[in-house]
């Protein structure tokens, strides 16, 4: 985890794409590199007078400290996928094709997750509960949608018979 403004932020991983995403931009937007993120933010054409060398310096600095932001909250395990893109913008569009797939396999591997999903007991019911929830937010996403007995089944199938 990092901490940024106090508060603590878990590094990207394969698992939490989506609270992760939601907290990475809202650093970005404090910090007021957003818009060189999402490319609305071009890189001044180099016309070669003073003025604007300054703003293409600016302006790279400011894209490799959006970049910087990014690339410190992502765990290391999945910084391979992402280590050759040149700006922000490169990367956050690399991330979103990488992680937000909506193609069948991820529908099927989301709603293969939700099915086997069994609360461990190293985990409290709040936490089993969000992990499950966060994975129907997923699928809803996806254009899935679930019937509520079936979700209520699934979610008492997943807890230990201890409960």
């Amino acid at each position: 985890m990092i901490i940024a403004s106090n508060i603590a932020i878990e590094k990207l991983s394969k698992d939490n794409y989506g609270s992760w995403k939601l907290q990475i931009e809202a650093i970005l937007v404090k910090n007021d590199h957003w818009n060189f993120v999402t490319g609305a933010e071009r890189k001044p054409e180099v016309t070669g007078d003073a003025d604007n060398a300054t703003a293409v310096t600016k302006w790279i600095s400011d894209d490799q400290k959006a970049k910087s932001d990014i690339i410190l909250l992502i765990h290391p395990s999945e910084l391979s996928q992402i280590k050759n893109c040149k700006t922000s913008h490169e990367l956050w569009t690399k991330l979103q094709n990488i992680y937000e797939s909506k193609g069948p396999a991820q529908k099927a591997t989301l709603l293969k997750q939700l099915l086997f999903k069994k609360m461990t007991d190293s985990k409290n019911m709040n936490e089993h509960i969000n992990e499950f929830f966060m994975l129907v937010d997923k699928l809803e996403e996806m254009e899935i949608e679930i019937a509520n007995d079936l979700l209520t089944i699934l979610l008492l199938y997943s807890i230990p018979e201890s409960y």
